[in-house]
């Protein structure tokens, strides 16, 4: 994952880590810091693991010292390895995890400085939880490339499962053949050329990384001159024409071009299916591990060639069966906007894949959609196409009238410009409109022209970056005349993009007349495009919550902005790369929460002090969206507060952070928790907090489980355990028990005495004196002053009290320093105030955890030397973080 390494900073609850350096002073003993690497990036091997097989966890560190590997599932830790940087910045834990199918861990790296995570999931099959991504380049020069690409998408964004988009070389017939053997290469209906070596490398880079590689295939769909590859037009398809006629469907994909026109077959025709199913098959000999199948959507209608009604769902539903049944392979079928989701749910498909257009776009109707199929289908997983912002132009608008166009004029008498007018650029002129544009990051952005054509014919313009040509833009021309007798030229348009590398800082996009380019125009505005990052965050978090996997990342770190695969208009900020590293180590390492057979919607009365709250994702609210896994009540919030309009995909104002949010949700009878986690990607990496949590009986007399939400930013997720069992579901009966009965309420019981560890040794203030930064150590248990200490010294030094959550000593409270939250940090003295980096709880097995961080009170080094500095660690059931009150 990238880091972002900043000084320390608390929000409200919760700490940021950052890098110490150099020595920080205590008050009343200075404390140096022992040097410690810095870690930059954390990855496992692989995106899925069979049961049984070993994993390596590999740490990028800077500096030398201590490397702390943590697996963890669902907060508990599992198993724990420390390590010494390596010289060679490579820092790597090899282990196996436990055996149990389908299981998603966390692995927490930690040193004194810094943290990272990453996440693996171990499954017999990707099926279950399928993290899809894509691909659509395969042209010879990635020879010897595959393995890189493939590793950089299973080790960042653990995506095990990528569609081959476009790979083909026909739609009837994918898999080109000379003299009996598979063609070295051949051009698809773009004329792109492919190379068949490299794509069968792309398929072994996935094998040795965990990732399934499915071929794009198409269910219906022959490409012009399919009369010569063994299909027949008697299998073709009419849909509704002019005047209720029956008319050939047919779909031209570039016009003007011979050989890209699609002719559809009619999936109810036995013939037509074989033919097809025998094409899949072959492209599994190529190497592919199942078959990702197609449509178009509805066509609100069909008929045959001899005018009988076609059931086409009920076709696709046949074609998948007969598919799965001769191939044994997964397979999967695209219900485009829903169509034929039931019938698709019900069949012999492996996943349910669907790609999001209007009948799903508002966050309630997709919460309904994924919900009923999961119902129709018996829990099977969910796939969602979800192409961000695809209807929005998103990123810095630049205005042509604010440009410079010396020589050509501005006007405003075509309406639905933006800004002032625009800049009309007439051929006959033959002049630039330059922009003068400043970005804030190098990397790629979409350059989008927003521009006017009713000329009735094509225009042409070069587009340059900084004086270098880097290629010309087509411009269409609207149609010439409307019934309406409107303005042709208010018909603005960004059809048509490009997209170049740009260094952070001042540049200049200039569209020229060259010689060779025509037509008339008229410049409105320029944007250099970029995802929205708040509402990809957003939309990523309301597919989670919903138990959907969102198709979106693909081949060189690109983001999917539209249905076809290679356009590349928009792209993503570091912000947001980083936002989705997190992202995807949380819905992998807490898959079994998220995902699985068993989720199902729920509802629940939930309420937040202070605030809207609605259970279908209504504008402008935080969305309770309820779940149950299993014996897992799930309750997720996500925060659509500001300027949203309850729609996933469009555009939206980044979220304010929300700090101590009161929370009530209602459970039913026999549903009281024993443990309440809270995981978001927004904090610490997407680490498990366990929170304190009181239950009651409402007014209407149900049962409520309330809690503080410490942050909201994007997402948090709230999932219950019933009891310790729950803490060992991941197979591992050697995985360590924080006691042998839950305790539910511990962080409010009043206790007082000396706090005593497993190694005998009781927690100590540092010389008795009660200051403000005096460390806590652990000394031998005494009710008497020490001859070892000073005389006047009183016993207050060892008695500690323990009421609502805070820990006292001499009159003040155990407090972290500077509110970090790394492994070490010291504990000290600190006036008592009302924060959660002073709130603690003790778990069934004598831990006390830390409420802001989820760490725990422990001894420097399990050390049990008097003078040893107690500090903040991950949360383990060693003797050195067991603790007991004794009088």
């Amino acid at each position: 994952m990238r880091m972002r390494i900043g000084t320390a900073k608390k929000i409200g609850a919760l700490v940021t880590a950052g890098v110490l350096a150099g020595s920080a002073t205590v008050l009343g003993a200075e404390y140096r810091a022992e040097a410690a690497p810095t870690i930059t990036k954390v990855w496992a091997d692989k995106a899925r693991y069979e049961p049984g097989t070993p994993v390596t966890v590999t740490a990028q560190t800077q500096g030398s010292g201590e490397v702390n590997f943590s697996l963890t599932h669902l907060g508990k830790q599992i198993d724990h390895y420390t390590a010494q940087a390596s010289e060679n910045g490579k820092t790597t834990w090899t282990f196996t995890p436990p055996s149990t199918d389908f299981t998603g861990y966390m692995v927490e790296v930690d040193t004194k400085d810094s943290q990272a995570n990453t996440a693996i999931d171990v499954s017999s099959t990707w099926t279950r939880y399928p993290r899809f991504g894509y691909l659509g380049n395969y042209s010879a020069d990635l020879s010897g490339k595959t393995d890189g690409i493939i590793d950089q998408l299973a080790q960042d964004y653990h995506i095990n499962s990528l569609q081959y988009y476009d790979w083909m070389w026909r739609h009837e017939d994918p898999v080109r053949y000379e003299d009996g053997k598979v063609a070295p290469q051949w051009s698809d209906w773009k004329k792109w050329n492919f190379s068949s070596d490299v794509i069968k490398q792309f398929i072994a880079s996935g094998d040795d990384a965990g990732v399934a590689s499915l071929p794009y295939s198409m269910s219906y769909a022959a490409l012009e001159g399919y009369q010569n590859h063994g299909v027949s037009s008697d299998w073709a398809i009419n849909i509704r024409g002019d005047n209720d006629t029956r008319v050939p469907w047919t779909s031209v994909m570039i016009p003007g071009q011979q050989d890209t026109t699609l002719h559809m077959m009619n999936p109810q025709n036995t013939q037509w299916r074989q033919h097809m199913v025998d094409q899949y098959k072959k492209q599994i000999e190529l190497g592919f591990e199942g078959t990702h199948i197609d449509q178009l959507g509805n066509p609100q209608g069909a008929w045959d060639v001899n005018g009988n009604p076609v059931d086409l769902e009920a076709g696709f539903a046949s074609l998948v069966n007969e598919t799965s049944e001769q191939t044994k392979k997964p397979v999967g079928l695209n219900a485009v906007d829903g169509y034929g989701s039931s019938q698709l749910a019900q069949s012999k498909a492996d996943y349910l894949y669907t790609e999001l257009w209007g009948s799903q776009a508002s966050n309630s109707n997709l919460a309904d959609y994924l919900e009923r199929q999961r119902k129709e289908s018996g829990g099977k997983s969910a796939v969602v196409a979800a192409y961000m912002n695809s209807d929005s132009v998103t990123g810095d608008r630049y205005e042509a009238e604010d440009a410079s166009h010396a020589g050509l004029p501005t006007a405003s008498d075509h309406e639905g410009y933006t800004g002032k007018g625009f800049v009309e650029q007439p051929e006959w002129r033959r002049k630039a409109v330059s922009f003068n544009v400043n970005v804030t990051e190098s990397r790629n952005y979409g350059l989008v022209l927003r521009w006017a054509n009713a000329t009735g014919r094509m225009a042409v313009r070069s587009v340059y970056v900084d004086g270098k040509k880097i290629g010309v833009l087509y411009m269409g021309s609207s149609p010439t005349h409307f019934n309406d007798n409107s303005d042709i030229w208010t018909r603005w348009s960004t059809g048509e993009a490009r997209s170049t590398w740009l260094d952070k800082g001042q540049h200049t996009i200039t569209y020229q007349f060259d010689e060779g380019d025509y037509g008339d125009i008229n410049v409105d505005s320029l944007t250099v495009s970029s995802f929205d990052t708040p509402s990809v965050e957003l939309a990523d978090a309301i597919f989670a919550a919903n138990g959907a996997h969102h198709l979106e990342l693909g081949q060189d770190n690109n983001m999917l902005n539209g249905p076809f695969f290679p356009d590349r208009i928009k792209f993503m900020s570091y912000e947001l790369q980083d936002w989705l590293r997190n992202y995807y180590n949380v819905i992998t390492g807490y898959e079994n929460v998220l995902y699985g057979p068993e989720l199902h919607r729920v509802s629940r009365g939930v309420s937040i002090q202070g605030h809207n709250v609605s259970s279908n994702g209504s504008a402008n609210t935080i969305w309770a969206n309820a779940m149950t896994n299993g014996d897992t009540q799930v309750l997720h919030l996500i925060n659509l507060e500001k300027d949203n309009d309850g729609k996933w995909r469009d555009p939206t104002a980044k979220p304010e952070t929300l700090l101590g949010l009161p929370v009530s949700y209602t459970i039913g009878d026999g549903e009281v928790p024993a443990h309440l986690y809270a995981v978001s990607p927004d904090v610490d990496g997407g680490r498990a907090r366990e929170i304190p949590f009181t239950v009651k009986t409402n007014e209407q007399g149900q049962l409520t489980v309330n809690f503080t939400a410490d942050m909201l930013s994007v997402w948090d997720f709230f999932y219950t355990q019933k009891d310790e069992a729950a803490h060992n579901d991941s197979g591992n009966t050697d995985a360590h028990s924080d006691a042998d009965t839950p305790d539910n309420t511990p962080s409010t019981q009043l206790r007082e005495g000396a706090l005593v560890n497993g190694n005998g040794k009781c927690l100590d203030l540092w010389d008795g004196a009660s200051l403000n930064g005096r460390k806590i150590q652990e000394w031998d248990c005494v009710r008497t002053t020490s001859s070892e200490r000073s005389a006047s010294e009183p016993i207050y030094a060892q008695n500690v009290t323990f009421d609502q959550g805070k820990l006292m000593l001499a009159g003040k409270c155990l407090d972290i320093f500077e509110q970090r939250n790394e492994n070490g940090t010291p504990i000290h003295l600190w006036d008592c105030v009302p924060a959660p980096t002073q709130e603690w709880r003790q778990l069934s097995g004598g831990q006390l955890q830390n409420v802001a961080t989820g760490k725990c009170l422990a001894v420097r080094e399990d050390s049990s030397e008097n003078g040893t500095v107690i500090h903040l660690w991950d949360c383990h059931s060693g003797q050195t973080e067991t603790w007991s009150f004794k009088r």
